[in-house]
């Protein structure tokens, strides 16, 4: 992936968590599940599925393709991977519009296990956005009683996601 050379040094988790809250808020989210591909299509993207199986983007899970007005997720991930990827590239149109535009690729989102660094800020950012976007804190308070299992199905989302969520606040 190409990194542009206004790519910031570091990433910014405070406003990635601030504009998951606002995007909740501006979606009406009060209980879980996140209703992530509603939400997509609040801000006039399409969610597609297709197989990057072969080809360029082998190894993706999903990119942002701006002209189209579309996220494009890899058809066999799991429910729970779709979603997380569809909140990654909601953040990416969101907040990275522009550096989009001028480099498509950055649209691309390469298979990094949850919890290993990734060097690019945005791409950090987009993480921590999707994160707290499909299991916000206030409502994860709310369930805290509940065991790691029924929280990754009740927010559909990976036992891993759950574990990242309830260790970083």
């Amino acid at each position: 992936m190409s990194v542009a050379a206004k790519t910031p040094q570091r990433a910014d988790f405070k406003r990635a968590k601030r504009r998951a809250s606002e995007v909740r808020k501006e979606n009406f989210v009060r209980e879980p599940p996140v209703r992530i591909y509603e939400i997509a299509r609040n801000y006039h993207l399409r969610v597609v599925e297709a197989d990057f199986a072969s080809g360029k983007f082998v190894g993706v899970s999903g990119l942002l393709d701006l002209k189209e007005s579309k996220i494009v997720l890899e058809r066999s991930d799991s429910p729970a991977r779709k979603r997380f990827t569809t909140a990654h590239e909601l953040r990416h149109f969101l907040l990275h519009k522009k550096h989009l535009e001028k480099e498509p690729d950055l649209g691309i989102l390469l298979r990094r296990p949850l919890g290993h660094a990734d060097s690019d800020a945005r791409e950090q950012e987009a993480n921590c956005f999707a994160a707290n976007l499909l299991v916000p804190n206030v409502l994860l308070v709310k369930y805290r009683d509940h065991s790691d299992d029924l929280l990754a199905r009740l927010f559909g989302v990976s036992l891993e996601m759950i574990g990242y969520r309830l260790q970083t606040p």
